[in-house]
């Protein structure tokens, strides 16, 4: 089990839940498959494949920012979509976060479903931090 020192919420929804938006284990964070949720915990852009993959980012930059990080830290990424075609079309706008990064190791996968039906894509990933000093 992590450490509360190792935890990071983004609302306080996640306490409630069990789970954290990201957690740090030594120089790795690990940021939770994050769906399209705003601050308020209503669902953002729904059955928008673009919409949802924009908010996302956002949220992972968020968690990243957080502990001085960015997506030039990522080193894996996973992608669960419901319509893969969907997701190709929308790759663009992932790149956008990329931009200036090494490509991760990546993994995209096309599921049956999420938690909610009105989610269309997940994504979840891993960042090697910069060592404290």
């Amino acid at each position: 089990m992590a450490r509360p020192d190792q935890v990071f919420h983004l609302r306080e929804k996640e306490k409630e839940l069990g789970f954290a938006q990201a957690v740090r284990s030594g120089d790795t964070l690990y940021v939770a498959g994050t769906c399209s949720v705003g601050l308020d915990n209503q669902v953002v852009a729904p059955g928008d494949m673009r919409g949802q993959i924009e908010h996302i980012y956002g949220i992972i930059a968020l968690a990243l920012e957080a502990h001085g990080a960015s997506f030039v830290n990522v080193v894996k990424e996973m992608i669960f979509a419901s319509d893969i075609e969907a997701l190709r079309d929308a790759l663009p706008l992932r790149a956008r976060f990329y931009q200036g990064a090494a490509s991760p190791a990546a993994t995209w996968v096309q599921v049956s479903g999420f938690m909610r039906p009105e989610f269309v894509v997940k994504i979840e990933v891993t960042a090697e931090l910069v060592p404290d000093k």
